[in-house]
């Protein structure tokens, strides 16, 4: 019964000396991430400036029209943006005969977008202003408004672009624009086989489709085990069993029918 006891009080020690308590922590924290990657469409209007191998036989206000581009695009990530364009243009130019005559014109290209901002300054989700340096293939179709004066011409673009964001995925947008396509501008009456080119500036409104959405990202739950020390408790490593040592022993003898010791008893 005594090492039962022993036993016991041994394990109690130690099951009290080291304590383990697990610990159950649940991040239920949700971080909101705008998406990087968005379709968009943009209508934007201006001016003109055709600089036409005619351009010296007539002042300069005199190449100056307007026109107007719609667009359709893909945003990848941040830096790269990829979109066909639709653009009309109205031209003015002096026959050599000295006989005015306007020249409407249709061109569709495929442009990339290069977000300066963004590359140079790295992406930020909530950064507003933004500039692009873009470029790309076009082509264009001409014509007078006269039978048989109309030709296809191919060519290239590259320009810069501002764009200011707003709530909702709505943006403002400024667009300069330089423009080469082949000898076809001026119709019938070719002077000379140089490129035709044409300057554009225009402002127009952007919207982004899903640009401004936000995704939640959830913390995975995380578990751990802690042991717990008390370093105020002794833990008993070994018990060991001690014999009882021998103890003296005494007798008492009373006087019959007495209470009171005899002589040797009291000794």
């Amino acid at each position: 019964m005594k090492k039962i006891f022993v036993f016991l009080s041994v394990m109690a020690l130690t099951m009290s000396a080291f304590a383990e308590e697990t610990v159950v922590t649940v991040k239920n924290e949700k971080e909101y991430v705008a998406p990087k990657s968005a379709w968009f469409i943009s209508v934007m209007g201006g001016v003109n400036h055709a600089g036409t191998d005619v351009l010296d036989l007539g002042d300069f206000d005199d190449n100056i029209h307007g026109t107007g581009t719609a667009e359709v695009g893909y945003r990848f990530n941040p830096y790269l943006s990829l979109a066909g364009q639709v653009q009309y243009n109205r031209f003015g130019s002096y026959k050599l005969s000295g006989a005015y005559r306007g020249i409407n014109d249709l061109e569709g290209a495929v442009v990339l977008y290069w977000n300066l901002v963004n590359t140079i300054g790295g992406y930020r989700a909530d950064r507003k202003n933004h500039f692009y340096l873009y470029g790309g293939f076009n082509s264009g179709f001409t014509f007078a408004g006269q039978p048989k004066e109309f030709e296809l011409s191919y060519g290239f673009k590259a320009g810069l672009q501002y764009e200011r964001l707003f709530n909702r995925g709505w943006a403002f947008v400024a667009d300069a624009s330089w423009n080469m396509l082949t000898d076809k501008m001026d119709c019938i009456e070719y002077i000379n086989d140089n490129m035709e080119k044409h300057i554009n500036v225009q402002v127009g409104i952007r919207k982004y489709f899903g640009l401004n959405r936000k995704t939640a990202k959830y913390y995975a739950s995380e578990s751990y085990t802690n042991y717990i020390t008390r370093r105020d408790t002794t833990v008993i490593n070994q018990v060991e069993e001690v014999a009882a040592k021998p103890q003296p022993t005494y007798s008492c003898f009373f006087t019959i029918n007495k209470i009171d010791l005899n002589e040797d008893s009291q000794n």
